[in-house]
């Protein structure tokens, strides 16, 4: 099936137009109104029409659009950027965010038991993934400076994981973590991620895109969604953050509806309340921090085609994203927006082979995650056997360091935790395990400039706000030797409200890697250690893996 696309035309002016901020809801401090359509029944509908998709054998799509930066955007950036490298020629050539317009081409293909994503972002980057049926390939190739690099995995989450569409913004309600397939989460992780239907609620009627829409709130998780009167379809979507206060004191005042003299006494108050009181204020932050909150960033979905019977796709779709460096004093602006348009759609057609091969050429950098620890060398197709040993013998070397780091790690497992550095901390006061007996606790070991770490804070974010009163408590370990306002910027731009320890540092040993980490025999990060209700040491690896452990443990308390 051919779809035309609408027109984008490449000679258009490279200024910004960005999507206006849709106007909020009026709030009131009464009950919220009831609206004929239940705002449950809505989400469940745009669920199942989502999970539509899952019903195709295969989907071939491309696609075309363009990022815009704003002029507010560029601004900032530069200024930033500017803080961040002092000396440095700041020029739009090196850094792509200061590009008023950037075009791009987007290739997405699956079967049951192949997928491939081609992104092409004009003279900034390459990237593409493939998972053939046996093992992932990735070629990441940039314009803006010298990085290109080839990689393997027998494992596909390695490098094709997440909701291939998610980037457009499409599926964004229901729970879909491969490309064709369902998750496999359980009820709780997806309950963190997406939210109950039930905790969502009509609360006004709007123009939206010149559709008549339902807003719909799930104020735990700060969302808020357009869905259209007319064909229930999911029109909008908001990710909304709650803005550093100006004026602390006063926000605190605002939260707990009282006059306190100090924060530190509203503190003090806070830790005298009942778990039943602690419930009830929580409800009411929840509330008050909603209303207070603004557009982190909003995806937008229009003029929706059925590709195959039930299963319709938004052939013009986009976002807009916002600076969330700012306070409840200042002016949200939106920093850059997307515009993305369907070319071409193939639905249940029998997909080439060739999608799914790439051919790596003689002296690319190959990093071959298939073997662990991994294999690093420059692709040879006429390599001599005496080289290959050479390659092997060091892989073995490290493969045997590791080994006994791993089992080093393992033989923690039943031990008492490790005792906290008295160092500072980040949303809490100082904790020790005795303050934290009776509870599952979840130990993230994570660092602002590992950029694999910034994978896991968004779903450690969702789960805190969603589960605050859970038996299970997150607490991030960040590595000692980083600059304060680097760590608080990550805390604020994804929301970390869980406690953060800043490591202690290890006496004459690089400033990078801390006491906890290495008593706990943490050689890389992100990486997780899960602690009983004993203070007992259960877990340790993945975040994914430390959390299946953590719902684990919390689940045999309640007899589940």
């Amino acid at each position: 099936m051919l779809l035309p696309a609408r027109a984008l035309d490449d000679s258009a002016t490279s200024v910004a137009t960005p999507l206006k901020e849709p106007a909020k809801p009026a709030t009131t401090s009464g009950p919220a109104p009831h609206y004929p359509a239940p705002a449950a029944k809505l989400v469940r509908k745009v669920i199942d029409d989502e999970g539509k998709i899952d019903q195709v054998r295969s989907l071939h799509l491309r696609l075309k659009g363009k990022l815009f930066h704003t002029p507010e955007g560029i601004a900032r950036s530069r200024a930033k950027l500017v803080k961040q490298f002092p000396g440095m020629d700041i020029t739009p050539e090196r850094f792509e965010g200061l590009r008023p317009q950037v075009s791009e081409e987007l290739e997405i293909a699956f079967d049951e038991r192949r997928v491939r994503k081609h992104v092409i972002e004009h003279n900034v980057r390459i990237d593409t993934r493939i998972w053939n049926g046996e093992r992932a390939i990735i070629h990441e190739k940039y314009y803006t400076h010298p990085h290109e690099h080839y990689a393997f995995d027998a494992r596909p989450e390695r490098f094709v994981t997440g909701n291939l569409l998610l980037g457009l913004g499409w599926l964004c309600m229901g729970p879909h973590e491969l490309w064709w397939k369902k998750s496999d989460a359980t009820a709780e992780q997806l309950v963190t991620q997406y939210g109950r239907p039930e905790d969502y609620q009509i609360t006004a009627e709007q123009d939206y895109r010149d559709r008549r829409c339902f807003v719909v709130e799930n104020r735990p998780l700060r969302r808020r969604c357009w869905i259209d009167v007319a064909d229930s379809r999911i029109r909008g979507l908001a990710q909304l953050f709650t803005p550093n206060p100006k004026d602390r004191l006063a926000f605190v005042n605002r939260l707990y509806g009282l006059d306190f003299e100090s924060v530190d006494k509203a503190e003090v108050w806070v830790k005298g309340l009942s778990e039943e009181e602690h419930q009830s204020l929580a409800k009411k932050v929840i509330d008050i921090t909603f209303d207070m909150s603004r557009p982190l960033s909003e995806f937008f979905f229009d003029d929706y085609r059925e590709l195959a019977p039930g299963v319709w796709f938004p052939a013009h779709q986009g976002y807009a994203l916002y600076d969330t460096d700012v306070t409840d004093a200042d002016e949200s602006c939106i920093v850059a927006n997307r515009e993305v348009d369907l070319v071409e759609a193939k639905v249940n057609e029998l997909l080439p082979g060739s999608l799914f091969q790439m051919e790596v050429p003689d002296g690319a950098q190959v990093n071959d995650w298939s073997h662990e620890p991994p294999l690093f060398y420059k692709q040879n197709k006429d390599r001599t056997p005496e080289e290959w040993r050479q390659i092997i013998d060091e892989h073995e070397r490290q493969n045997a360091e590791w080994r006994n780091q791993k089992e080093a790690r393992d033989a923690l497992v039943g031990k008492p935790a490790m005792k906290f550095p008295k160092t500072q901390w980040l949303n809490s006061e100082p904790l020790d395990w005795k303050k934290l007996q009776g509870k599952v606790v979840l130990l993230h070991f994570w660092a602002h400039w590992c950029g694999a770490c910034h994978n896991d804070l968004p779903a450690l974010s969702a789960r805190y706000k969603q589960n605050q009163n859970s038996d299970i408590v997150i607490i991030g370990v960040h590595n000692p030797g980083s600059e304060m306002e680097d760590i608080k910027k990550d805390v604020k731009s994804y929301e970390l409200g869980y406690p953060i320890v800043i490591d202690a540092p290890r006496p004459n040993e690089p400033s990078t890697w801390g006491l906890l980490s290495h008593q706990y025999g943490i050689n890389g990060i992100p990486h997780a250690i899960v602690i009983d209700r004993e203070g007992k040491i259960a877990g340790n690896g993945r975040l994914d893996e430390a959390l299946g452990k953590a719902f684990e443990l919390s689940r045999a308390k309640r007899g589940n």
